[in-house]
């Protein structure tokens, strides 16, 4: 009688132990298994109010959320930062603090801004050009260029991450070149071609078995534009448009880095040029140092990315840009036709005048010929009349 409890015992810590070798296991390989981390940084209003820009903090917040829902990423609760979050201690923090004590080596970590940058001179003497670039923080102050975050700390700090595998995407002025308008801070130069940047300083920095890759809004010297009929920077609108299917070119249901610069690239280009002055371009930048390929985001055949209703009612802006501006064209032409036709009317009365003043001139000379004989004629006229008097008088 007393077996059947004993044998519910034994069943009972039978299950428990596999139970628990089950959790162990599950755990050990959430371990082993890569996780992906994302830290986004976009600032709109700065401490300093002349600084303010329309459209970074937007930026960060749509590519926080898109990464987040197709991306596989990990994030704090307290990110992404913007506006007066993203001071610079927040910053540093959350690289050297939260990446760097939860991240491994064999994760993946993005990190984003969207907002100023600017350069300044250099004071170590490690500058090719003599000009250390930097990003800006909500706290900087203009006047003494305090809590700006130089190029040599930001490597510094992305040395530090545990992480072998790290993704770094700029949305700012001088991205490319450490490279919105997004103007300038620049100190004591304004136009000077540099020959190093924000990418190689950080590059320099970082040692050899450390992959890193960075995708820039615009290239050296060149600005990062925002556009009110996107409500976001050109260069993150078509970033975030990029997480598409017609983006996937291995079909492998997943956008890698390459796919989407690819993507992107012509589109920045040519959105710019075809919206801005004629000195305005904006070309992005994409070094890649990570060996194997990068995904961004994943999606299935059946689970494709649905465009939100205000990402629709964006795209439906930006189409009636466009027709708009197919339209000025269509105008411009018509009135370059009509002015054509005017032009061709005008040259055809000018030619008959031409030709009616060659006719003129061809009576004129004909004229000063037959002159000449009349007054030979009326001048033997006369002396034949003298002559006839004189012969009647005297005769």
């Amino acid at each position: 009688m007393r077996r059947i409890p004993i044998i519910w015992s034994l069943i009972l810590i039978i299950s428990t132990i596999c139970h628990s070798a089950a959790l162990a296991n599950a755990k050990a390989e959430n371990l082993e298994s890569p996780s992906r981390w994302l830290l986004t940084i976009g600032i709109s209003r700065y401490r300093d109010p002349e600084l303010n820009l329309e459209f970074a903090a937007n930026d960060a917040k749509i590519f926080h959320e898109t990464l987040m829902r197709m991306g596989k990423f990990r994030s704090n609760p307290v990110y992404p930062l913007i506006d007066s979050e993203a001071t610079r201690e927040n910053i540093k923090s959350a690289i050297t603090e939260w990446l760097q004590n939860n991240a491994h080596e064999n994760d993946l970590i993005v990190i984003y801004f969207s907002g100023h940058g600017g350069h300044t001179p250099d004071r170590n003497g490690d500058e090719e050009d003599g000009q250390d670039e930097y990003i800006i923080p909500y706290d900087f102050i203009e006047h003494s260029k305090s809590n700006k975050i130089l190029d040599d700390e930001f490597a510094q700090w992305v040395k530090n991450l545990p992480s072998q595998r790290i993704v770094i995407v700029f949305d700012c002025c001088f991205a490319g070149g450490g490279a919105k308008i997004k103007s300038p801070w620049v100190d004591e130069i304004k136009s000077e071609v540099r020959t190093d940047d924000f990418v190689k300083d950080i590059t320099r920095e970082l040692p050899k078995e450390k992959e890193v890759a960075f995708l820039a809004s615009s290239s050296e010297n060149q600005y990062s534009i925002e556009h009110p009929s996107l409500q976001q920077s050109v260069f993150t609108y078509f970033l975030c448009t990029s997480f598409t299917i017609e983006a996937d070119r291995d079909g492998d249901e997943a956008i890698s880095l390459e796919e989407s610069y690819e993507y992107l690239r012509p589109l920045v280009v040519e959105f710019v040029r075809s919206n801005s002055s004629p000195e305005v371009r904006q070309t992005p930048v994409f070094i890649n140092g990570i060996r194997e390929e990068v995904n961004l985001v994943f999606f299935d055949s059946f689970n494709l990315p649905v465009a939100s209703q205000k990402e629709e009612e964006e795209e439906r802006k930006f189409l009636v840009l466009l027709e708009g501006e197919i339209e000025k064209l269509n105008l411009q032409d018509a009135q370059i036709t009509e002015l054509t036709l005017e032009l061709e009317v005008k040259i055809n009365k000018l030619e008959q005048r031409d030709a009616q003043i060659s006719e003129l001139i061809r009576k004129q000379a004909e004229l000063e010929k037959v002159i000449p004989k009349v007054e030979t004629q009326d001048s033997l006229l006369m002396i034949g009349f003298f002559i006839a008097v004189a012969w009647f008088v005297f005769f």
